[in-house]
């Protein structure tokens, strides 16, 4: 058998458990209230996936979703409940050093700056460096999958909502 990584059963155990009971908690606390705002932060790896790094990947996909649900069911239970996912992208740290490819890299000031507006607006997606919205992101990442030849997904296939080439 090979053995998982205990890095990546962190990954899962912190950005699914740990996720999951602490938005459960606060929704609740929301319900008794009868209004809220509840803000989770996903990632854009939950649309765009990285390849050195499934696991966390998938747990950020579990946190968009589990976000999505939490919307769904306060707007079915009729609670004031405004539930926002925060999706950064790259944002430029020290743990993105040397790190080839990447696009779209904001500052940390400025990504605070436009979480914070967002927030304050009481937006349900935040997608941090993307020049739409969160929705045509993902329909984007959704036809450059279609049109995609191989295993690798070909820079000519992810487009803007404009139709322009994304480079």
């Amino acid at each position: 058998s090979v053995p998982w990584p205990r890095a990546r059963y962190t990954a899962v155990e912190v950005n699914v458990l740990g996720f999951a009971a602490m938005a459960y908690t606060a929704f609740h606390y929301f319900c008794e209230r009868g209004a809220g705002h509840l803000v989770g932060v996903s990632s854009i790896a939950a649309l765009r996936p990285h390849p050195d790094r499934p696991a966390y990947s998938a747990s950020k996909a579990f946190a968009c979703n589990y976000l999505r649900s939490l919307r769904l069911k306060a707007k079915k239970l009729g609670k004031n409940i405004a539930v926002t996912d925060v999706m950064p992208g790259f944002v430029d740290t020290p743990m993105l050093a040397g790190t080839k490819g990447l696009f779209w890299v904001a500052s940390s000031e400025q990504a605070a700056r436009e979480i914070y507006a967002a927030i304050q607006a009481r937006r349900r997606l935040v997608a941090h460096r993307w020049p739409g919205n969160v929705r045509e992101l993902e329909n984007a990442m959704h036809r450059a999958v279609l049109l995609s030849s191989g295993p690798e997904i070909e820079e000519f296939a992810i487009r803007l909502p404009d139709g322009a080439p994304m480079s």
